[in-house]
């Protein structure tokens, strides 16, 4: 039973790398409703497009009548997104960095206010945990940020193709 459940991945997997998975089609209604790309559609788009590497080429269809203003729609979701990360990028490097000299305050503090070995024990304790937040900010989370606005900025630069319905 196993050994069909691996062989069944192994083809999934393989079928799907074999697939051109860069197009994305938005031919819902739901979607794009007035004659504009809304908050729902958007967030499809960005869910398809997940899963799709950076290195390749987005594609995006779109029915007619939409490719007007679906490019600019587009557009103005992925600019909010992007200067919200881009304060929260920023902000988590500044984090790192006061969590870092906190860490080396208390350690340096403690270490030159008090011989006793109770005392530095502490310090040291206090020092790795500022300072593995502050990696922890600075590796993980702004790493994550940054990811998140790469995909945005590739979805940003799709294709964008208009068809029928």
């Amino acid at each position: 039973m196993r050994k069909d459940f691996k062989e069944l991945e192994k083809m999934l997997i393989q079928e799907k790398s074999l697939s051109d998975n860069s197009i994305l089609s938005l031919y819902d209604p739901d979607f794009c409703s007035d004659g504009k790309l809304s908050a729902s559609g958007y967030h499809e788009l960005k869910e398809k497009a997940k899963h799709i590497n950076l290195n390749k080429q987005i594609a995006i269809n779109v029915p007619r009548q939409f490719s007007e203003s679906f490019s600019v729609d587009l557009r103005n979701y992925i600019a909010c997104e992007i200067i919200t990360l881009r304060k929260s990028i920023v902000s988590a490097k500044k984090t790192s960095l006061i969590l870092f000299l906190i860490g080396v305050l208390v350690f340096v503090a403690c270490k030159a206010l008090y011989e006793a070995e109770f005392f530095y024990e502490i310090a040291v304790v206090a020092f790795w945990v500022f300072e593995w937040s502050a990696v922890e900010k600075l590796f993980f989370e702004r790493s994550a940020l940054i990811r998140k606005k790469m995909k945005l900025l590739q979805l940003a630069g799709a294709e964008i193709r208009s068809g029928e319905i």
